[in-house]
């Protein structure tokens, strides 16, 4: 699927675009109001480091935050080939992450592997490490989790995180990160920085044929996704490492509607399929 890779090299390489309570607007605009409101927490621009411009994606993705005015929505992309870094909508914005986070259990249970601490094998709670592992990350199962969390311990993870970079990661107030803090551990993870290739790649495995593939992995058919959804009080969420013919990138999308209604539900759906389809379709018209 070349139309995603060269739709993300693009994605890589867009202008600044802002939000302010609700509405998108031009990046003099959101100068202007940086400006007049530095103080205001609904001001939320885009940043891109190392790549220069191109508009007709930030076109697009504009026309998408400004159909889902409804809904909050935080997106981080990272090209790891060139570690260009995307970031728009709300991603400096602090989300309950729900069970995305599970993939941080995960990668510190790994590390604490790798330390000595444990091996796969370690019985924890009547089922072994690895078992709770493919639970808690295939079948997105909480008992499984809290398992972990119990033994590993929540202030252990909550150190861990900010010791890698995800330095808004809060584990007292429901898990709640920003998504360009998540993209680091994606990043991370990838480049073996954190956790050997191996234990990485047992993790990949759960990542994928999920309990839910309805989102990242439904609008990106033939690519290679490894994936964790989330989904608690109005947030649904999907965070993925994308392969496609030797390119790899970590894509993180969060989105949230306050009055959690299954309408939103299956609006957030389509916003994130619109968001990855973007990328996709860009190429048409370039």
């Amino acid at each position: 699927m070349k139309r995603f890779i060269t739709a993300l090299v693009l994605l890589a390489s867009i202008s600044g675009v802002c939000i302010l309570n609700g509405t998108v607007l031009n990046p003099e605009q959101a100068r202007n109001a940086q400006v007049a409101e530095a103080s205001d927490s609904k001001i939320i621009s885009t940043k891109i480091e190392n790549t220069p411009r191109s508009t007709t994606l930030e076109d697009s993705l504009t026309d998408i935050l400004s159909a889902y005015s409804d809904l909050t929505i935080g997106i981080t992309v990272v090209n790891i080939d060139n570690d260009y870094i995307y970031n728009a909508g709300y991603s400096d914005t602090a989300f309950k992450a729900a069970s995305t986070t599970k993939v941080l259990t995960a990668t510190y249970l790994m590390h604490q592997i790798e330390v000595g601490e444990l091996s796969l094998q370690t019985s924890i709670g009547g089922a072994t490490a690895e078992t709770h592992l493919q639970r808690m990350l295939q079948n997105s199962d909480n008992t499984s989790w809290a398992t972990l969390i119990n033994y590993l311990g929540d202030d252990d993870i909550e150190s861990y995180a900010h010791e890698i970079g995800m330095t808004s990661y809060a584990a007292g107030d429901y898990n709640t990160i920003t998504t360009s803090d998540f993209a680091v551990l994606l990043t991370k993870l990838q480049k073996s920085q954190l956790i050997s290739a191996a234990h990485r790649d047992v993790i990949y495995g759960y990542m994928q044929n999920t309990n839910n593939e309805t989102l990242i992995p439904a609008a990106l058919s033939t690519a290679t996704v490894y994936h964790k959804w989330g989904m608690l009080w109005g947030n649904l969420h999907d965070v993925a490492i994308i392969e496609q013919e030797g390119h790899t990138y970590a894509v993180v999308i969060y989105t949230n509607y306050e009055g959690d209604t299954a309408d939103m539900n299956a609006a957030q759906t389509t916003a994130i399929h619109e968001i990855i389809e973007t990328f996709q379709n860009e190429i048409d018209t370039n």
